[in-house]
C-alpha cells in the first residue's frame, strides 16, 4: 500500500475512533434531546444514589443536591429495577423505611459533571427536610432521620463546613414543611410533628420566620389553608404561594393559597383544573407559577395495580388559570422529585415511582427544560 493510502487509512481510522468516542461519551452522559419535546435528559445515571426526598438549589452558580433517602443498597436496586418488599410498601409514608437514609452534599456547573463535597455533612442523615439559599448560604431545616422528626438548623458557606444554628427551633420536630425566602426573612410553612409511623394526624397550617434561623417568630398558628404536608411553597409576585399537598386524614389538595403583606391569605382557587396531588415539585419560571410530576393518591386509594405516580406539568400565569404542558414530556412519573430554576432552565432531578404493594423505582437522572 502507498504512503498516500496508508496515511487515508490512518486519517479515516482516526475520524471514525473519533466520531464513536463521541457518541458512546454523549450516550453516557445521556445528552439526548427528546423529539418534539423542550425536555432533555442531561444525564440518566448521575454521579450520586438514585433518591427521593432529596433538595435541590442553587448556589454559587452551581446546582446543589443535598441528602434524601435511597434504595442503591438494598438488593436489585443498582440497576434500578423494582424492589418487592412488604415492609417497603405497607404503607406509603413509609415507603422507603427499609432505604438509607443520606446526608451526602453534591454540585455541578452543568447538571451533568457532579463532584461530591462530602459524603457525610454533620446534619444527621434525613428525607422530608427543606433547604434554601439565604445570606449566602446553605441552610437546612428538620425533616426525618432514623431516630425521628428533627427540630434543628444547619447553614454552610461552603457545602463542606455545616454549622449548627439551633438544634431545637421553635417550631419543633418535624418533616414535609417547605421554606422559602420572602422580604429579607426566611418563612417556614407547614408539615408534620409527631411520630411517622402513627400517620398525618400531626399535618400542620403555621406559619413561621426568621431573619437569623435561630430566633423564630410565629405569623400564625393556624392558617386558613387546611393542614398539610407535601405541599409546595413559592414566591411569585411578591407573594408566598401554598399549592397543593397531603392533608391530615390522607386526602389530597389541588386548592392554591397565595399571601403578602397587605392582603393576607386569599384562596386563589378553592380547586383548579389538575387533580389533587402531594410530592410534586414546583418553581417561579418565565412569568409562572410550575408544578412538576406528584402523586395523586392517598394512602387509602393506592393499589398493586396501579401506580398513581404522574409526569404532568402545569403552568399558570395568575394562580388561578391553569394550563397544562402539550408538548412531551419524556421523564418518567414520579413523585418526591426536586426541581430549581438555573441558567434561565427548569431543572428536575431524582424522585421515584411506587405502587402502594408493588415495588419501588428511584432515580439519579437530571432534566432541563427551556421555555419557547
Amino acid at each position: 500500500m502507498r504512503n498516500g493510502q496508508k496515511n487515508f487509512v490512518f486519517i479515516l481510522i482516526l475520524l471514525v475512533a473519533a466520531t464513536v468516542w463521541v457518541i458512546s461519551n454523549d450516550f453516557r452522559q445521556n445528552k439526548v434531546t427528546q423529539k418534539g419535546s423542550p425536555w432533555r435528559q442531561v444525564i440518566g445515571d448521575a454521579s450520586w444514589k438514585e433518591r427521593a426526598y432529596a433538595n435541590l438549589l442553587v448556589f454559587q452558580n452551581k446546582i446543589w443536591i443535598l441528602g434524601g433517602v435511597t434504595t442503591a443498597d438494598s438488593p436489585g436496586e443498582e440497576t434500578g429495577e423494582l424492589v418487592n418488599d412488604s415492609k417497603v410498601s405497607q404503607k406509603i409514608n413509609a415507603i422507603f423505611s427499609s432505604g438509607k437514609k443520606l446526608n451526602d452534599v453534591w454540585f455541578s456547573p452543568d447538571g451533568a459533571r457532579w463532584n461530591e463535597a462530602t459524603v457525610s455533612a454533620p446534619w444527621s442523615a434525613r428525607r422530608s427536610f427543606s433547604s434554601l439559599v439565604f445570606d449566602d448560604k446553605i441552610w437546612v431545616f428538620g425533616g426525618f432521620g432514623d431516630k425521628g422528626n428533627l427540630a434543628d438548623v444547619w447553614r454552610s458557606s461552603n457545602g463542606v463546613d455545616w454549622e449548627l444554628v439551633t438544634d431545637s427551633a421553635p417550631w419543633g420536630q418535624r418533616r414535609g414543611h417547605t421554606v422559602l425566602v420572602y422580604k429579607g426573612k426566611i418563612w417556614l410553612l407547614g408539615g408534620a410533628g409527631g411520630n411517622p409511623d402513627l400517620g398525618w394526624e400531626d399535618t400542620k397550617n403555621d406559619v413561621w420566620c426568621s431573619s437569623n434561623g435561630k430566633d423564630w417568630e410565629a405569623k400564625t398558628d393556624s392558617a386558613p389553608w387546611n393542614p398539610r404536608m407535601e405541599h409546595i411553597s413559592l414566591v411569585f409576585d411578591d407573594k408566598i404561594w401554598v399549592i397543593g399537598g397531603w392533608g391530615k386524614w390522607g386526602e389530597n389538595y389541588n386548592d392554591v393559597w397565595s399571601f403578602s403583606d397587605g392582603a393576607g391569605w386569599i384562596k386563589s382557587a378553592e380547586q383548579v383544573d389538575w387533580s389533587p396531588r402531594w410530592g410534586h415539585a414546583g418553581v417561579s419560571y418565565d412569568d409562572k407559577i410550575w408544578i412538576l410530576g406528584g402523586n395523586l393518591r392517598s394512602e387509602y386509594e393506592e393499589t398493586a395495580e396501579k401506580s398513581s405516580d404522574i409526569n404532568e406539568v402545569w403552568f399558570s400565569k395568575n394562580g388561578i388559570d391553569w394550563e397544562k404542558e402539550k408538548e412531551l414530556v419524556p421523564w418518567s412519573p414520579r413523585r418526591k422529585l426536586s426541581a430549581v430554576v438555573f441558567q434561565n432552565k427548569i431543572w428536575i432531578a431524582g424522585g421515584f415511582w411506587g405502587k402502594y404493594e408493588g415495588g419501588i423505582r428511584a432515580f439519579h437522572d437530571v432534566w432541563d427544560y427551556v421555555a419557547e
